[in-house]
Order: structure tokens, then C-alpha cells, then sequence
């Protein structure tokens, strides 16, 4: 069911989090051959596709903990896809990070999970954009297959074309809750977000900016946007995942952070897999 905000208590709010980033996540099971699964002790997401896939909210009693994992992996190595295990502060058992090890997956950051309410304006008015800098909407094959591209990092560990399926407007890029942004300097583009409102809540994610761009106010201006349009719309709360790299542009922005998210890996990899 759609969230809907009622309880403010930092516990209900961790919970807004997690379920806004499962709800997000299932967006990227829409293909064909895309699973989504929401059991009474995990939920996970298979794209269909060798990258992109997660496993969350995981809540295993001990003693079937490490069957389950077993179990769970088995299948990802079956479709011979990459997964992310996200581990929140609700997760369980306490060891199911030393399980996730045994198992052969590798750790990552942790990510601050943070949130803020949209009840009033926001703090800041219009930031001072960059001189050129346009922000827009995509929905179409071009725009979104520019979308799914963006990127200075190794986060689709060079599969491209995987990330413009699940992207496309067939798949994640045709869901209603979404809503994705590219930031143009001199008519090319050079950032990017995605938006997914469920309820009152609207998860901010994939906020990225090219490299030779950083530094310049060009993620500031594309936050204030999609925090402005979820206001607009009628959503109570934001809420988002960050790596330690973006904490400083989210309290700008007024948000706070909730707990921490810690994400394992299979196959371990160097590379850094961002699941959101």
C-alpha cells in the first residue's frame, strides 16, 4: 500500500525510508524476465538483467538465517546476476553481515539514510544556478536512454545496454511513481535524478553529476528541483539514501539523517555499485 505519513517518530520514519527504497526498487523488476518478491521476512528484486538487482528488509531468525541467504544467492548465481544485500537497523539476525561474508558476498559504504518534511517551503529559495544550466523531464526512449547513460562512475560495470532496457519506457521508465530528470549545460546533458513518490513520500535517487561539472552548484539545483516538484505534488516527506560523499549537500538541502544502511555486494567487486 502506498505510504502514508502519519507518526513522525524516528523509528516510523526509518520504516518510511526502507519501504520507499523497496517500492523504488521494485520499479526495476518491470521486464520480462524481472522478479519482485515481497515475503513476510525479505523482499528482493531481480531486473532481468545481470546488474541492478537487491535484497532488503531482510528479517531472519537465527536459525534459518544462513539457509535463507544460501537459498536467496543460489538464485542470483542461477540467473548469473550481480545483487546488492542492504542491511538496515531493522534487519536480522545481528550476524547476518558475518553470513553475508561467509557466503562470499563483499561489503561497501554505508549510506546515510535521511529524511526531511515538505510541509512548508523549502529553506532555501531558487539556489544560484549555474549560468546555462536547464533542468527537465524525460519519459521518452531518447531521453531516458540519456538518462540511464549518465554516469562518470562504473556503476553499471560497463552495461550499458542493460541499464537503458531496465530504464527504458517499456520497464522502470514507464512507471507513473517515477519521475526522471537530466540537468543540460550548452544543451548537453551532464546530470541526472530520479524521483518515486509512493503516498506522501517521495524517495530522491540517482543523484548523479559528471565529474568535470562537480563543484558548481549543478546537484544543489537538481535536489531543489525535485524536492520542489514532490512538494508541489502533494508529498509530505522526502527521503534519501547517501553515501559520507553527499552527506553535506543533503543538510544543506534540510535533510537529516535516521540510521545508516550498510550494503554487501556479489560478486565482491573494487567497484563501487551504487543500489540507488
Amino acid at each position: 500500500m502506498p505510504q502514508i505519513i502519519t507518526d513522525l517518530s524516528p523509528q516510523a520514519v526509518v520504516d518510511a525510508i526502507e519501504s520507499n527504497l523497496i517500492e523504488a526498487s521494485a520499479t526495476l523488476g518491470r521486464s520480462a524476465n524481472g522478479v519482485v518478491y515481497r515475503g513476510p521476512d525479505v523482499a528482493w528484486v531481480y531486473t532481468g538483467f545481470p546488474l541492478l538487482s537487491r535484497v532488503m528488509r531482510a528479517r531472519f531468525s537465527s536459525e534459518e538465517a544462513e539457509d535463507r541467504v544460501s537459498k536467496i544467492l543460489g538464485c542470483f548465481k542461477k540467473w548469473d546476476a550481480s545483487v546488492s544485500w542492504i542491511i538496515s537497523p531493522g534487519s536480522s539476525p545481528m550476524k547476518l553481515g558475518e553470513l553475508l561474508h561467509n557466503a562470499g558476498f563483499g561489503s561497501s559504504e554505508s549510506r546515510s539514510a535521511m529524511a526531511m518534511t515538505l510541509s512548508t517551503d523549502l529553506a532555501d529559495s531558487d539556489p544560484a544556478w549555474p549560468v546555462g544550466l536547464r533542468i527537465q523531464t524525460v519519459s521518452d526512449e531518447v531521453g531516458l536512454r540519456a538518462w540511464a547513460t549518465l554516469s562518470s562512475d562504473a556503476v553499471f560495470h560497463g552495461d550499458s545496454d542493460g541499464a537503458v532496457q531496465i530504464f527504458s519506457p517499456a520497464n522502470a521508465g514507464g512507471d507513473s511513481r517515477c519521475r526522471y530528470y537530466l540537468g543540460y549545460l550548452d544543451g548537453q546533458p551532464i546530470a541526472r535524478a530520479m524521483s518515486f513518490a509512493d503516498g506522501d513520500v517521495t524517495g530522491i535517487y540517482w543523484l548523479t553529476t559528471l565529474r568535470t561539472h562537480r563543484g558548481r552548484g549543478v546537484g544543489k539545483a537538481m535536489a531543489h528541483r525535485l524536492l520542489s516538484d514532490a512538494r508541489q505534488s502533494g508529498s509530505r516527506m522526502a527521503v534519501i539514501s547517501t553515501p559520507q560523499t553527499g552527506l553535506e549537500l543533503c543538510r544543506q538541502m534540510g535533510f537529516k539523517s535516521y540510521c545508516q544502511f550498510h550494503v554487501y555486494h556479489w560478486p565482491p567487486s573494487p567497484l563501487r555499485m551504487p543500489y540507488a
